[in-house]
């Protein structure tokens, strides 16, 4: 398996240098701008990871303004409380990707929202805090305590 540096040198070869390679890369926002992001937010764009897992990711987008209403704004409280009758309207409903494990996985990663709030002071202050440098112990995090967000 070739390193990072070794497909960055490859891709910058073929592009016309490292700039051209990373100049489409958002920067990272820093810790405060994370910490502002509201929950509902965090949830939708763990909605947007799940949902077109398997389909094409083009459906999940040109269907996103009903899957937002479905979801009632991907409040993480109200998604977290949802029981059985809203969560089998919601595998009848055209809006949505009809998937009972993805809308499950909604459903519980807003109760890990809810309760990383609750527990330990705020989701998104805790992404926020996560050292820098260790990306790769916020996605175990985020696989291990969330539902399919990695694994």
């Amino acid at each position: 398996m070739r390193s990072f540096d070794d497909i960055l040198a490859i891709a910058a070869t073929r592009k016309g240098g490292v700039d051209k390679v990373l100049a489409d890369i958002p920067a990272p926002l820093p810790p405060d701008a994370l910490a502002a992001i509201p929950g509902d937010r965090w949830l939708a764009a763990m909605a947007r990871a799940i949902l077109p897992t398997g389909i094409s990711w083009k459906v999940v987008e040109a269907k996103w303004p009903g899957i937002e209403d479905a979801f009632h704004g991907f409040d993480p409280g109200r998604v977290a409380l949802m029981d059985d009758d809203g969560f089998d309207a919601l595998l009848a409903d055209r809006r949505v990707i009809r998937s009972a494990p993805k809308i499950a996985a909604i459903r519980d990663n807003a109760a890990f929202i809810c309760r990383v709030d609750r527990e330990e002071g705020g989701f998104a202050r805790r992404i926020a805090d996560w050292p820098a440098e260790d990306f790769a112990g916020l996605l175990r995090w985020l696989a291990g305590n969330g539902s399919r967000l990695g694994g």
